[in-house]
């Protein structure tokens, strides 16, 4: 019989020793966008390596204006019962910036867990947040792997209900209260133009819309704080003023408030959409007179 010398054994074919394989750790998003007070929940896959324990290790890097906000981080799928290992539900104050380390068992094959970042709810604009997840086995510390996410504090749009034809006058009041208390977590307060469909709305911009209630206090006219929240590509096309040629129909009856027919009315024949101009047969004259006007030089006394 011949024999095989063990030492040009392969590590896989010797006998009762655990072949050791390598993992990946993967992050579903690089970076949140996020406003004040908002979830930033990264789910972290775990692909490959052996079913054993590995030393789960988040560590911080902050760039924000106050150092003494708390960041709320947890955890959901790490806890092993019959290993008395918890989630993770933890502070983190970025002058401190202690990491946090947690003994967790990986199952092998694949396996996903998830990290909950809270941000302060008094965080400011462009606030900003690195976080790193290291996986580490205990028994090897070579075979090591890791991902990271960023979160950047941004500002969202809130919608304020307020009563129809009282939207101008409540953000005037609004703005009023942002310069008279200089409120630095309000950006723009936005009104959808005359012409928009939508009616009865108010729309702020701002990091923080937690505090959306104490800000819209003692103004009249407001109703209240539409739930959610909304980017601001979803309102801009209310934003956005229509051509006035767009407003109008042929059989308007309208009065001129501009040019030399000013105050004369009269009813709309023709619209040319493409040069944003009217024909207005004039009324008020012993013979109809038809005249071509800007489609901004009328407004609309009735509808046909």
């Amino acid at each position: 019989m011949e024999l095989i010398d063990s030492n040009n054994l392969t590590d896989s074919m010797k006998l009762g020793e655990k072949r050791e394989e390598k993992f990946s750790v993967i992050c579903n998003k690089e970076k949140f966008e996020i406003s004040a007070g908002r979830y930033a929940e990264l789910v972290v896959t775990v692909t490959g390596g052996n079913a054993e324990n590995y030393k789960l290790t988040l560590v911080f890097e902050f760039e924000v204006k106050d150092r003494e906000l708390e960041w709320i981080i947890s955890s959901e799928g790490i806890a092993n019962k019959k290993m008395k290992i918890d989630e993770i539900s933890e502070l983190v104050i970025p002058s401190k910036n202690n990491p946090i380390e947690r003994m967790v068992h990986i199952p092998g094959g694949q396996f996903t867990f998830t990290i909950k970042i809270l941000t302060p709810k008094s965080s400011e604009y462009q606030d900003h947040a690195k976080i790193s997840i290291k996986l580490e086995s205990l028994r090897d510390p070579t075979l090591l792997n890791s991902c990271s996410t960023e979160i950047t504090i941004v500002a969202t749009i809130v919608a304020l209900k307020v009563q129809i034809g009282k939207e101008v006058e409540v953000a005037r009041d609004l703005g009023n209260k942002v310069k008279q208390n200089k409120i630095d977590y309000i950006f723009s307060i936005f009104v959808p133009g005359e012409t928009s469909k939508l009616k009865g709305y108010v729309f702020v911009e701002t990091t923080q819309p937690d505090r959306m209630l104490s800000f819209i206090k003692n103004i009249k006219g407001i109703k209240g704080v539409v739930k959610g929240e909304m980017d601001i590509s979803e309102i801009m096309h209310y934003m956005t003023p229509r051509a006035a040629v767009e407003t109008l129909q042929v059989g308007n009856f309208v009065e001129l408030i501009d040019g030399p027919f000013k105050g004369e009315k009269g009813r709309i024949v023709e619209i040319d959409v493409a040069n944003d101009k009217i024909v207005v047969e004039l009324t008020e004259s012993l013979v109809p007179i038809p005249v071509t006007v800007r489609a901004g030089s009328v407004r609309v006394i009735d509808k046909e």
